[in-house]
């Protein structure tokens, strides 16, 4: 699978030099992202969508932020 990889990147590619807790961050933002629709039912009807859309980008921050730290 990584040859392809060793032929798009001029430098070595490994995968053992990704950090797992940049993939751990990620796996987490993928619960909050499952988890954002219940955890919104628990509030009011009038702060349901907002509360949604906070926990959705929060969601997507918690994966970019996975994803620098996996990489680095």
């Amino acid at each position: 699978m990584s040859e392809w990889l060793n032929q798009a990147f001029s430098g070595g590619v490994s995968l053992a030099r990704i950090n797992p807790a940049g993939i751990a961050l990620m796996a987490a933002a993928v619960v909050l992202n499952v988890a954002a629709r219940p955890i919104s039912k628990r509030w009011p009807e009038n702060r349901q969508m907002p509360l949604l859309s906070i926990l959705k980008i929060a969601a997507l921050l918690v994966c970019c932020v996975g994803a620098a730290v996996a990489i680095l």
